[in-house]
């Protein structure tokens, strides 16, 4: 057993959202929303680290912002409330054995903001305690077993991504770690892995949250709408087709220029719901990018935006389109609108 066992927490983005009516009184789970989303990994990630301690020793959580974190906050729940901690005492309760450790969690990704953060954090405890003790469980099992922890964790635990030797190491970054994109249906426990072209992302943080029970409902006082999954598939379907604009030569030369993400196209059925809860939402996708129109979509229950950007042959173009945004709203913003802009990428 190895002294450290670290992992990777990545953040994902909801590329695209379907969200249901809510289940009725006769349902199994009354007031629950049923969801289609294309998942995404992006390459935000958190880092988790743990130690095996000795078999009588009591175990040790630290939780820390990296030293160049976007958007920090008040590290202020309890330890016992952490999703990361919950997950060892939920493995230690199923194994039937103490799995002492010293964890060590260093936060890149902003809390509340629809990007996972905690249910990934959460995944990767898991993963990294059956590293590190070399416990007989699958991941299928550990996806069952996280249910009480979050639907979204089940996403987190994928270990069958095939990592390129060439592509292991892009731009500096280990993805192996890092699940597959999916579209996660029901409420979160059908999870179905796709391709999704791996393009530039610039994440908008604003410094304030949408608290998600508060979105859902102001989704449900919304008018209702159709509850459109198929939307979400013809969107996949769409990301996997050649790019007819890309010629033989170039698409032999890189796979990834067959396809790309159907970026004008893109939805969120919570969106509207957030911007009700949060006003400032609205104005911050109103003036963030002004003058252009460049889309900025909601993630899950926001408050992150995202924006998919890439122009051929211009790796800076994601830098000034971040200039932008923090020059049309600086972070001390006086109405509060101010926004961090983090470029990044699906991976």
């Amino acid at each position: 057993m190895s002294d450290v066992t670290s992992v990777k927490a990545f953040a994902k983005l909801n590329l695209a959202l379907a969200v249901s009516a809510p289940e009725p009184s006769t349902s199994a789970r009354p007031g629950w929303h049923r969801i289609c989303s294309w998942f995404a990994p992006i390459a935000l990630h958190d880092d988790l680290e743990i130690r095996a301690l000795g078999a009588r020793a009591a175990s040790r959580f630290e939780i820390t912002w990296a030293a160049h974190a976007p958007r920090v906050s008040p590290i202020d729940w309890p330890l016992e409330k952490d999703l990361a901690v919950r997950a060892h005492a939920l493995l230690q309760a199923h194994v039937g054995r103490d799995l002492p450790v010293e964890m060590k969690l260093s936060k890149r990704i902003p809390v509340g903001g629809g990007l996972g953060g905690g249910s990934s954090n959460a995944a990767a405890m898991l993963r990294a305690l059956r590293r590190a003790f070399d416990l007989d469980i699958s991941i299928d099992a550990m996806r069952k077993l996280a249910g009480p922890l979050g639907s979204d964790v089940a996403f987190f635990l994928d270990d069958d991504r095939q990592i390129d030797a060439d592509d292991a190491d892009d731009d500096g970054l280990d993805v192996t770690d890092a699940p597959r994109s999916a579209i996660v249906s029901g409420f979160g426990e059908t999870i179905v892995r796709v391709d999704t072209p791996p393009e530039d992302m610039l994440l908008l943080l604003p410094g304030f949250g949408c608290p998600t029970p508060a979105v859902y409902r102001a989704f449900d006082a919304l008018p209702p709408r159709e509850f459109d999954e198929a939307r979400v598939h013809e969107l996949v379907r769409r990301a996997s087709e050649p790019d007819v604009n890309v010629d033989d030569a170039e698409r032999d030369e890189d796979e990834d220029a067959i396809a790309s993400i159907p970026v004008l196209d893109l939805f969120n059925d919570l969106a509207p719901a957030a911007c009700a809860v949060e006003p400032r939402l609205k104005r911050v996708i109103e003036l963030a990018l002004a003058p252009t129109e460049i889309p900025i979509y909601v993630t899950g229950s926001g408050s992150t935006l995202f924006v998919p950007f890439h122009i051929e042959d211009d790796e800076e173009a994601i830098n000034r389109l971040a200039d932008l945004a923090e020059q049309n709203l600086p972070p001390d913003h006086p109405e509060g609108l101010g926004v961090v802009a983090v470029p990044t990428r699906v991976v």
